[in-house]
């Protein structure tokens, strides 16, 4: 488990990274998903948004979001986010993970 204290370097270096490098998904994408881990959602939603304008197609970030969008009562976009991330995912490991997550909040949303 990383320390608080280096998780919140790590997020300073990220943003740092991300004005010069304001272009790049990963960045955004490793940014927002510190900043879930720091449980600042509104933040990382912005972060994980932008990943995703820049490259639509990026994994992580549409797995990221749509996990927290899930979570923060947003179920049918965190669903649409995570079918996506499930059509994307080329490997069998993502594959089995991307399932299992869309299944996951599947029943979520059935339960509200």
């Amino acid at each position: 488990m990383v320390a608080i204290g280096e998780r919140t370097r790590a997020v300073s270096t990220l943003e740092h990274a991300a004005s010069l490098e304001p272009e790049s998904a990963t960045i955004a994408a490793n940014l927002g998903q510190l900043l879930v881990l720091q449980g600042n959602m509104g933040q990382a939603e912005v972060f994980l948004r932008r990943a995703l304008a820049l490259q639509p197609g990026h994994i992580e970030a549409s797995h990221q979001l749509g996990v927290l969008l899930a979570q923060r009562g947003a179920v049918a976009e965190g669903l649409e986010l995570l079918a996506q991330r499930k059509d994307l995912a080329t490997s069998t490991s993502v594959q089995r993970i991307a399932s299992v997550s869309y299944r996951y909040w599947q029943r979520l949303r059935r339960d509200h």
